[in-house]
C-alpha cells in the first residue's frame, strides 16, 4: 500500500496578513477549503514532547534565498502563529484526500545556513514560554459557567 503525504502551511503574521503555502504539487496552486494555498518547498519536522507532554514543538524546513530569509527573519521577530496540517494527498489530481494531523505554534526562533532555514514552533499549550492570545472561557464557548467557588460535581 503506497501513501502519499503533504503539507499544508498557514503562516499569519501580527498585522493579520494570512500566507499559504503547500509542498506537493509543484508549480501549481492547491484549493482547500476554499483557501487558495501556493507552492513552496519545505519540510516539516513533526512535533516532539517534553517529558511532561505539555511542550510540542516542531520545524519548518525552507531552502535558503533571500527572500526566505527576510520572511524568516519578520515571522521569529513578530512571533507569527503557524499552522500546519499534514495531508493524505491523491497523487493523480494533486488535491488533499484528508487531514492526518494538525499542529499550531508560535515561530519562537530559527536560524539558518548557507542551504536552509530552519523556524521552530513551540506549541500553544506552552503557556510558560508562549505568549498566545488567551481565551477567556465564555458561556457560548463551553456553556454554562460556576459563578461561585463551590462547586459539587
Amino acid at each position: 500500500m503506497e501513501f502519499n503525504l503533504g503539507h499544508l502551511l498557514e503562516a499569519t503574521a501580527q498585522n493579520g496578513t494570512i500566507y499559504r503555502f503547500q509542498n506537493f504539487a509543484v508549480s501549481t496552486d492547491v484549493t482547500y477549503l476554499e483557501q487558495t494555498f501556493a507552492f513552496i518547498p519545505f519540510g516539516f519536522s513533526g512535533a516532539t514532547a517534553s517529558l511532561t507532554g505539555d511542550n510540542l514543538d516542531a520545524s519548518i524546513i525552507l531552502t535558503q534565498s533571500n527572500l526566505a530569509r527576510a520572511w524568516a527573519e519578520q515571522a521569529i521577530a513578530e512571533r507569527w502563529l503557524g499552522e500546519i496540517s499534514v495531508c493524505l494527498v491523491n497523487p493523480e489530481t494533486r488535491t488533499v484526500s484528508r487531514v492526518l494531523y494538525e499542529y499550531v505554534g508560535t515561530v519562537a526562533n530559527g536560524g539558518w545556513s548557507p542551504e536552509r532555514i530552519e523556524l521552530r514552533l513551540n506549541t500553544v499549550m506552552d503557556s510558560v514560554k508562549a505568549s498566545i492570545p488567551n481565551r477567556r472561557l465564555l458561556r457560548n464557548l463551553v456553556g454554562n459557567l460556576p459563578i461561585t467557588g463551590q462547586v459539587r460535581v
